[in-house]
């Protein structure tokens, strides 16, 4: 008898999705398990949607003919600039001093939430770590909007924002606890590697939901009709192609969950044991 399994993130093993503990490496599996049972979920939809949109397609040619018969009322017609982008509405040359203040109050408050939640508040770490997990992500947005289909862009100012977040909350730290800036063991550097990488991924993800949004947007205007569907392109050959791009619409819709739970998972990679 079959269990429903997930694969270890540190020995890649295979464990039961109930499972707390890694039965191969004795891993804390905590906070990993929640985050796996979804995204495997999702990638079962996924697979799902392809099968029926597949079927569907080989039973669509044994119907055409009938439905052809039919008297077909109330079709609208699918927009004729099929190639729109979703980022057709190119935005202005944003400011540099724009870029640099949003840059920096993403700084600021990240900054003064390390103070207030350890030094004032005493408040647990892992709330810190949630906090300026998913704050990034905000500004991300406003600057995705800003810069509009540069990823390159967008990427690099986030490694920029993980670096500098990381080097000033070390920085407060170093001078209320007078403790040295720099860590001071391997085990330390990797725990800051594994924080900046998480709060990049965090400001990044503001560009893929700003994606999403306008993908949302663009596939609003190109509904599929009936009469579309029945009619063949210039290679002779039906429109069942729309369908399919429906489909790819929802993988592209996930990718920001990914990312976000991909974010969460690095920043919180320190309280699962490792």
């Amino acid at each position: 008898m079959s269990f429903p399994t997930h694969t270890c993130p540190y020995c890649w093993g295979e464990v039961h999705e109930s499972a707390t503990v890694c039965m191969h490496c004795a891993k804390d599996l905590t906070v990993f398990r929640s985050l796996a049972i979804q995204m495997k979920l999702l990638r079962d939809e996924i697979i799902q949607l392809k099968s029926e949109v597949k079927l569907q397609a080989q039973k669509f040619d044994n119907l055409v003919e009938d439905v052809r018969n039919r008297s077909v009322s109330n079709v609208e017609d699918i927009r004729s600039d099929s190639e729109l982008s979703e980022d057709s509405a190119a935005p202005s040359q944003p400011s540099f001093l724009t870029l640099f203040n949003l840059v920096a109050l993403t700084l600021l408050v990240i900054g003064l939430s390390h103070w207030l939640l350890l030094f004032v508040y005493d408040a647990s770490p892992i709330q810190l770590r949630i906090w300026t997990i998913l704050w990034p992500a905000l500004p991300g947005y406003f600057l995705a909007k800003l810069i509009g289909k540069r990823m390159l862009s967008q990427f690099l100012i986030s490694a920029f924002v993980g670096l500098m977040s990381v080097g000033l909350m070390l920085l407060i730290t170093a001078q209320i606890d007078r403790v040295p800036f720099w860590p001071t063991n391997t085990r330390d550097w990797k725990e800051s590697f594994e924080y900046s990488a998480a709060i990049c991924l965090s400001f990044f993800t503001g560009y893929l939901i700003l994606k999403q949004i306008n993908k949302t947007k663009s596939d609003n205007n190109r509904r599929i009709s009936l009469r579309v569907l029945l009619e063949k392109d210039k290679n002779g050959e039906y429109q069942i192609g729309q369908i399919t791009k429906q489909v790819n619409s929802l993988i592209t819709n996930i990718a920001p969950i990914i990312s976000t739970a991909t974010a969460l998972f690095a920043g919180l990679n320190t309280f699962t044991g490792n």
